[in-house]
């Protein structure tokens, strides 16, 4: 094995002086810095959550039964979990237009929003 380098490599110098000085920024107090969670609470900024329309998800019901197809058939053609096709059929999924694209493609939809 004389073909191998076993020579001690240092990618560092090893008698490098090590630097002690650090640079610290100035603290702050904490009655100066902003409170967000604050001035969100107080200004009622909440956004409200979009959901799927009731009516999408019957019309999601009726399509895969009349495909005669089940919800694990269905998640499984279109690579999706079962809990996301259940809850676009209860109207509980909070609205994803690349999801309900998907959907409509699947079942062939055009009168939909």
């Amino acid at each position: 094995m004389k073909h191998q380098d076993w020579e001690q490599k240092y990618l560092i110098n090893p008698n490098a002086k090590k630097s002690t000085s650090v640079r610290t920024e100035p603290k702050i107090p904490r009655s100066n810095m902003p409170n967000f969670k604050k001035e969100l609470l107080v200004e009622g900024d909440i956004p409200s959550i979009k959901y799927i329309d009731k009516e999408f998800s019957k019309q999601l019901v009726k399509c895969r039964t009349d495909l005669k197809l089940k919800q694990q058939e269905v998640a499984n053609k279109l690579n999706l979990n079962v809990s996301v096709i259940n809850e676009c059929e209860n109207g509980k999924a909070i609205y994803n237009p690349i999801l309900i694209t998907k959907l409509k493609k699947f079942y062939k939809i055009t009168n939909q929003k």
